[in-house]
């Protein structure tokens, strides 16, 4: 059992079996407590005695449980060991509240700003959290709930946050993080480790200073992605505008691993000035660069859609080194999801993302479709539908695996109208 969990059923025990009053002295993991619990019997402001079972100011209390809806009408720091606002509670500030010691929400919480400084030990959230910056500091985290940071949401450099439920916002900073589940960001930093093993999104730049790893059966969408330290791509990862891997005035080499056979990469524009390996598939729509410090080798198969040359290796422009085992594409046949490649052809959202059982598609006009083709990333054509619609499609998963998909959507002549990305998930 995590050090977090005992800490949650200790909180419970605690509240069933102690009186306002009653100190209980215990250690557990490392942490030695003697303390007191309070609970709310009814709403009100938080430092209002009146509210609390106890009849005391809540910083007496080293355990505090929000049984109800609860605000706070300034600044405060809660110095209480533990802060946790139950399933039935609910805690709302115009203002900041800080928590030194370990935080905990099951129920909803509506701020401008939360900060759990660097040093604290960890923070739990299983319900609804909003707040315009999320400043937490803690060494470890678990989210099951919802996180919404309508500016940022910061989870410390040193801290190891594990994501089960969705987190969305403006901007995305951290150290340690695994996804399990969902985000949904404009831009993002990541400092040390991200490991995606679900879906995320990051509709502006992603800058990677550490190492990202991309799991098989994971999807990252970003419009810019930068990685300045290393990259390992097992899935699908789709990038609008540009692809760049290191810089040349870095001391070292930037490397995108980018393994196993099926895996995938779309791109906007590629730049290379670090170390592209592996088997998988990488699709480029715009511009291809390799420069003087880069090295292309082991074996990935690179296309570019709108090639400037004729001649291996099959690149816009290679100034760096190519190894001969890396596949090209040099019909220019290669099949990406980003941008049009004709001239009425339009990027369309297929929703919901990701998709159980069924997806539909919206137009920007009124269309007449008259088949949907479903590939694979690798550009297998898994299916053919015959389909007449004027606003919207549906595309139903029947037997296919979970994993990504594209849908082009042709007209009677068989032209293109547009295209949608598709993520079929079991979960």
């Amino acid at each position: 059992m995590s050090n977090g969990l005992l800490m949650r059923t200790l909180a419970e025990l605690l509240r069933s079996v102690t009186k306002p009053g009653l100190f209980i002295a215990c250690t557990l993991g490392g942490i030695h407590t003697e303390a007191s619990t309070c609970n709310t019997i009814t709403s009100g402001e938080i430092s209002n005695p009146l509210i609390w079972d106890c009849g005391c100011a809540p910083s007496t209390c080293d355990t505090l449980f929000i049984d109800h809806a609860v605000s706070a009408n300034e600044s405060l720091t809660f110095s209480n060991a533990l802060v946790n606002v139950t399933f039935t509670g609910s805690l709302a500030s115009t203002d900041t509240l800080t928590f030194t010691g370990l935080f905990q929400n099951d129920g909803a919480v509506d701020v401008r700003r939360i900060v759990q400084p660097f040093g604290t030990h960890w923070w739990v959230n299983n319900g609804t959290i909003t707040a315009s910056v999320l400043w937490l500091w803690g060494d470890s985290a678990l989210n099951t709930g919802t996180m919404h940071a309508i500016d940022t949401l910061n989870l410390g450099q040193y801290s190891i946050v594990t994501n089960h439920g969705r987190m969305d916002g403006d901007f995305f900073w951290a150290g340690g993080f695994y996804n399990f589940d969902t985000l949904a960001f404009q831009g993002a930093n990541l400092d040390l480790v991200f490991v995606n093993l679900a879906y995320a999104h990051f509709g502006a730049c992603l800058v990677s200073v550490g190492t990202l790893f991309n799991e098989p059966s994971a999807y990252l969408e970003v419009d810019t992605l930068l990685d300045l330290n290393s990259i390992e791509n097992n899935g699908f990862m789709k990038v609008g505008r540009l692809l760049q891997i290191g810089r040349s005035d870095l001391p070292f080499q930037c490397n995108l691993d980018h393994f196993p056979f099926n895996a995938h990469i779309e791109c906007g524009n590629l730049k290379n000035f670090g170390h592209i390996q592996g088997h998988g598939d990488i699709c480029v729509q715009d511009s291809s660069i390799n420069y003087a410090t880069g090295l292309i080798d082991l074996g990935p198969d690179i296309c570019d859609a709108t090639l400037s040359t004729s001649v291996e290796p099959f690149l816009d422009v290679n100034l760096g080194t190519v190894g001969s085992a890396v596949g090209w594409c040099a019909q220019t046949s290669c099949i990406t999801s980003i941008f049009p490649t004709t001239v009425n052809e339009v990027v369309l959202v297929a929703f919901p993302v990701p998709a159980n059982s069924q997806v539909s598609v919206q137009f920007p006009f009124a269309w007449s479709v008259a088949s949907v083709s479903l590939f694979e990333t690798a550009g297998r054509l898994v299916r053919t539908t015959a389909h007449i619609s004027l606003q919207e499609v549906s595309i139903e998963r029947g037997s296919l695996p979970e994993g990504f998909y594209f849908a082009l959507l042709r007209d009677n002549s068989g032209m293109v109208l547009g295209k949608a990305s598709i993520i079929f998930s079991n979960r």
